[in-house]
């Protein structure tokens, strides 16, 4: 395939025609933003949240986390990369995918007993710079502790209401 989406290096993988659910499916690129497939019997059978469209869900298994819309506006994706990072996604281990250096269980191998949801995603992301796609199993133990932690957007929230309750009393400019 001589053209490439954007997707090709950004995950690192080649461009195709292949879609694994469509199994006749042409060579096609469709801009990312066209991506509007329903997610919700994905989402349901591996268990995970904080994803509410196919758009999105691509963007954060590319690790792409708070991409704004004039940049999602340019991206362009082919049907390998929107079904293998879409709803053509599967999960390849049963396993707690947490990295050790920050999972909370004891042992090297736990269940994963449901999906990694996308504030758990970026927040190992944002620790380790390691990327693990929503709807990666994770254990009960690492989900509490990862779901406790407040997210980036969370904690700048809280910052800007409690700068503006400080202005409006007068105590910060």
């Amino acid at each position: 395939m001589e053209n490439y989406c954007s997707f090709y290096s950004i995950v690192n993988t080649s461009c195709s025609s292949y879609n694994r659910r469509e199994k006749n499916s042409e060579a096609t690129s469709i801009p990312l933003l066209n991506c509007t497939k329903d997610i919700s019997s994905h989402k349901s059978s591996l268990a995970f949240s904080g994803v509410y469209n196919e758009k999105d869900l691509i963007l954060l298994r590319s690790g792409l986390f708070g991409v704004d819309l004039h940049k999602q506006k340019q991206l362009i994706i082919c049907s390998f990369h929107r079904s293998t990072l879409g709803i053509g996604w599967v999960r390849t281990s049963t396993k707690c995918s947490v990295p050790r250096s920050v999972a909370r269980h004891k042992r090297k191998s736990v269940k994963g007993d449901r999906g990694i949801s996308a504030k758990t995603s970026a927040l190992i992301y944002e620790m380790t710079a390691t990327l693990i796609p929503v709807g990666s199993g994770i254990c009960r133990k690492c989900r509490d502790h990862f779901e406790s932690i407040p997210s980036k957007e969370e904690n700048d929230e809280d910052f800007q209401s409690m700068t503006s309750a400080l202005g409006q009393m007068g105590l910060v400019s």
